[in-house]
C-alpha cells in the first residue's frame, strides 16, 4: 500500500504544480534568411519622398508574402497576441545609421527618428501583405513583430550606440545613412492530421513486434513538434488507452523491473514529450511515464 500511496501522491502533486501548455501551432523565426530592404535616407533627413517610400513598402510586402505560411503565421499571432505563455518572436530587425557630421546627440536623435519611420514602413507593408485574403492585423500587433533592439552605425563611430567619435575618420560615408529592414525567415511548427495518423500507425506497428520495437516507437513520438501534436496523437491512440497508457505498455513495461532495462527509451520519450510541449509535463515514477496535466 505504501507504493500505491506514494504513486497517488506523486500524481496529485504533479497535477497541482503543472501548468497546461498553450495548445496550437507555433511560429518559429530565424534571424535573417528572408532578405532585407534598404532605405536610402538623404543627409539629415528621416523621411523619403512618397514615390520612394511606396517602392520600399512594396518591396517589403513582396518579401513578406514570399513566406510559405504567411496567412497562417498572422492568424496564429492574432489569436495569441499578448500571451505571456507564447511570446511572439520578432519577424523584423531594423538597422539605422548616420554619416559623421553632427554631434553624437544630434545623430542619435536622427537615428531614432529614422527607426520610427522605418517601423511605420514595416506596419504598412504587413497590412498590404494581408490584404484580400486574410484579416489585416492592427498596428500594435505588428509593432510586436519588430525586434526591440536595433543597431546604430555612424561614420567615425567606433562602437554602436554610445561609441566615441574618431576625428581621424571624417570621410563622407554616405552609405551609413542607409537604413536596413531585415526580414527574418519564419515557419509554422505543427503536424497535419494525416501526419499524426501516420505516426500513430507506425507506433502501433512498433508495438506489434516481438519484442516491441522501442526505437521505432520513440523515434515516431519524437516527430511531434507542438503540444497540440501530442494532444492529437493522444486522441489517435485512444484505442490503446491514450498516449500515456500506450507508452507505459511498451517503453514503460519492463519484464525485469529491477534491471530497469528500458530506462533509456523512457528517458528519450519523456524528453521528446517535454520538447514538443515547450515545458516539463512528462516525468518518470517507478519505471512509468507520467504526463500531467493529462493530454
Amino acid at each position: 500500500m505504501k507504493k500505491i500511496k506514494n504513486y497517488l501522491t506523486f500524481l496529485r502533486e504533479a497535477q497541482e504544480t503543472s501548468e497546461t501548455p498553450v495548445p496550437g501551432e507555433e511560429v518559429v523565426s530565424q534571424k535573417g534568411g528572408g532578405g532585407g530592404v534598404i532605405v536610402n535616407f538623404g543627409k539629415g533627413i528621416e523621411k523619403l519622398n512618397t514615390a520612394d517610400r511606396n517602392s520600399v513598402v512594396d518591396d517589403l510586402r513582396k518579401r513578406i508574402r514570399s513566406w510559405q505560411n504567411w496567412s497562417e503565421i498572422m492568424r496564429l499571432y492574432s489569436e495569441n497576441r499578448g500571451s505571456k505563455k507564447r511570446p511572439m518572436q520578432p519577424l523584423f530587425t531594423i538597422h539605422v545609421g548616420t554619416s559623421w557630421e553632427g554631434t553624437d546627440e544630434i545623430n542619435q536623435a536622427l537615428a531614432q527618428k529614422r527607426r520610427a519611420y522605418m517601423e511605420n514602413i514595416v506596419i504598412d507593408a504587413v497590412k498590404k501583405a494581408c490584404e484580400w485574403n486574410i484579416v489585416v492585423p492592427p498596428s500594435d500587433l505588428i509593432q510586436q513583430l519588430i525586434t526591440p533592439e536595433s543597431s546604430y552605425k555612424r561614420s567615425g563611430v567606433v562602437d554602436t550606440y554610445g561609441g566615441n567619435f574618431d576625428p581621424e575618420n571624417t570621410q563622407e560615408d554616405w552609405w551609413n545613412r542607409n537604413g536596413l529592414i531585415v526580414v527574418n525567415s519564419a515557419v509554422v511548427k505543427g503536424l497535419t492530421p494525416d501526419k499524426i495518423s501516420e505516426i500513430g500507425a507506425e507506433m502501433r506497428t512498433g508495438e506489434s513486434k516481438i519484442p516491441d520495437d522501442l526505437n521505432k516507437i520513440v523515434s515516431k513520438l519524437c516527430q511531434c513538434e507542438t503540444y497540440s501534436d501530442l494532444q492529437d496523437l493522444n486522441k489517435n491512440l485512444q484505442d490503446k488507452g491514450g498516449l500515456e497508457n500506450f507508452l507505459n505498455s511498451t517503453v514503460g513495461f519492463d519484464a525485469y523491473p529491477l534491471l530497469n532495462t528500458r530506462k533509456t527509451e523512457r528517458g528519450k520519450a519523456i524528453d521528446c514529450i517535454n520538447n514538443a510541449a515547450g515545458k516539463d509535463i512528462a516525468s518518470e515514477f517507478q519505471n512509468k511515464i507520467v504526463i500531467r496535466p493529462k493530454l
